[in-house]
């Protein structure tokens, strides 16, 4: 890993094919649609070098080569989704300066369900809440080998899963780092419009 002040991180905003997902992004949050507020949040952070939309390709693990592939040279990747529209340049360069030291890190927030443990379809006991996070699928990793994890799966024709699952396929460890419950996906309307009201109110305390 890269020494603290002369590390560069690119940004890699991964757009979908999905229909339903890609008008999510021209919803408008002050005028602005989502998209713009993510992307803009990612150019503010100056532990952020470049930032690249990825065209969706046919499937997620390509449509991430093809954006490394144009990207410009990094030490390290950080993969954000571009709904999340609440994200803060204050708080992604947070997650980025504790990330240094860890091979790849991940935001996170506790999970609120109940989980259940099932054997042959019977419920053999409540999973310990505590020991249970949910991905905020925003992801920074060490550029190199995740670029070799990535070109020898397409390789080898494995073409399912995401960033994350390809770390976890590979060996790279991932730490978790606690994000904040306001970065959270806007997929409708009603969605877009409780961002405007938590931007009117300064909650935008993500990541």
């Amino acid at each position: 890993m890269s020494q603290p002040g002369t590390e560069r991180t690119v940004a890699v905003i991964p757009l979908s094919s999905d229909p339903s997902r890609k008008g999510g992004l021209l919803l408008t949050i002050q005028g602005r649609s989502v998209l713009d507020w993510t992307v803009d949040a990612m150019r503010r952070v100056s532990e952020i070098s470049d930032v690249v939309i990825a065209e969706p390709s046919s499937n997620r693990l390509s449509t991430l080569r093809q954006a490394l592939d144009s990207a410009p040279a990094s030490d390290r990747v950080l993969f954000h989704e571009p709904n999340r529209p609440l994200t803060s340049a204050a708080g992604l360069g947070s997650f980025l300066r504790e990330a240094r030291t860890h091979q790849a890190a991940a935001l996170v927030v506790p999970v609120k369900s109940t989980y259940k443990e099932v054997v042959d379809g019977l419920v053999t006991g409540t999973m310990a809440r505590h020991q249970l996070f949910q991905l905020q699928h925003v992801l920074v990793v060490d550029r190199g080998p995740f670029e070799e994890a990535l070109h020898a799966a397409i390789g080898q024709g494995q073409v399912e899963g995401d960033e994350v699952e390809l770390c976890q396929k590979s060996g790279i460890p991932i730490h978790l780092i606690q994000g904040s419950f306001f970065n959270f996906p806007i997929a409708a309307k009603v969605d877009a419009e409780f961002a405007e009201i938590a931007l009117v109110e300064g909650l935008r305390l993500a990541p």
